[in-house]
């Protein structure tokens, strides 16, 4: 999850993917907020997205939109590719 223009992100869990949102295992204490970025790292997309429900511990999101990481060329995004990238890279290294 990514917010606040890339300033603030963490790792969550993305579970029951579909086309219109999904729901997500997210770290207990992380605040999530109405609107934010969930980058799915094994689709390279992300998604911007509305926050509907929360419980502490999981949380129910629509996507207003998609962008695929590979072909995002918009500077005000530009910070999504790069966090993608870095944590792609970061899952291979603790993958080996």
């Amino acid at each position: 999850m990514v917010f606040a223009h890339g300033a603030h992100c963490f790792n969550c869990t993305i579970r029951n993917l579909n086309s219109v949102g999904a729901r997500v295992s997210i770290p207990k204490r992380h605040a999530v907020p109405a609107k934010f970025f969930l980058i799915n790292l094994h689709g390279q997309i992300a998604y911007e997205c509305k926050l509907i429900w929360n419980t502490g511990v999981e949380a129910g999101v629509a996507f207003l939109d998609s962008f695929p990481l590979a072909d995002l060329n918009d500077p005000k995004l530009q910070f999504l590719k790069r966090l993608g990238a870095v944590h792609a890279t970061a899952s291979i290294l603790r993958a080996e």
